[in-house]
């Protein structure tokens, strides 16, 4: 496994730096104020103002800064340094508080930094944790009583609909053991000229759900949802003011869920 997070870390420092001048992210519109968070994210959020936060696999900090723009007390972790270090640069420039560690998803137990009121994570994160139900036995132990998980993902859905563009390949049940291939460009950037070995997994919707009951929380949310803040796979070619997708057609596949769980002890 050490190998395999190693790869996976050096693909996310690749195209991290090609992420933060990417138009996709917006770099220079954050700087001028503007809020990252896609409208469902702030509405499953809530109100921030005061919470302890940990941003899971945040990249380089954007949604985190966000977040703590709200007033947050964020603390968020990514596989990837060069992200890392890019997050902090960006809140000592802003006069951000915010804390950026580098940290693999799969060594949440190690985790000595107190519990959070909100663990968040968003928009394709889940795919590169090989065990959901330990990712999710972890984040309860990091959850202070009544804290919350948020979660927003590409729906599972997709990988059958648009093979590969989740996982790596086609599929939807899950396998006991990673996808690994070599990637060329990245979804900011198809035209970038890098190129990395990388390994994903694959979860069903089924597998997710129950990952998080077995786990020890409680299902407060879930839901699907026929749009996208990003245009993840060729089908989403129109833009609307919520995001992308054709949400107001019938066959439109769903391109997210949300699902929101609470920590709930029991005397």
């Amino acid at each position: 496994m050490n190998r395999v997070i190693e790869m996976n870390a050096l693909a996310w420092d690749m195209r991290t730096a090609v992420h933060i001048n990417s138009e996709f992210y917006g770099l220079n519109r954050f700087m001028k104020g503007h809020c990252t968070l896609p409208k469902i994210d702030k509405q499953l959020l809530g109100e921030i103002r005061g919470k302890r936060v940990l941003h899971l696999q945040c990249h380089f900090g954007l949604d985190t800064l966000s977040i703590a723009r709200y007033g947050g007390i964020c603390t968020g972790l990514d596989i990837s340094a060069v992200a890392i270090n890019k997050a902090r640069e960006l809140a000592e420039k802003m006069g951000i508080k915010a804390d950026f560690l580098v940290r693999d998803i799969h060594e949440l137990s190690k985790f000595d930094h107190g519990t959070f009121d909100m663990i968040y994570t968003s928009y394709g994160v889940l795919y590169w944790v090989s065990d959901l139900f330990r990712w999710a036995t972890d984040i309860k132990k990091l959850l202070s009583p009544q804290g919350r998980l948020i979660v927003i993902e590409y729906h599972p859905c997709l990988n059958i609909l648009f093979p590969g563009s989740l996982a790596g390949e086609g599929g939807y049940f899950d396998r006991n053991v990673g996808i690994t291939k070599v990637t060329s460009g990245t979804y900011a950037d198809r035209k970038s000229d890098i190129s990395y070995v990388e390994t994903r997994w694959l979860h069903s919707l089924g597998s997710i759900l129950q990952s998080v009951i077995s786990g020890g929380l409680i299902l407060k949310h879930f839901d699907e949802h026929r749009f996208s803040p990003y245009p993840i796979v060729p089908s989403l070619t129109e833009r609307y003011s919520d995001g992308w997708g054709e949400n107001c057609l019938e066959k439109s596949p769903p391109y997210l869920f949300s699902l929101v769980a609470e920590r709930q002890d029991h005397v």
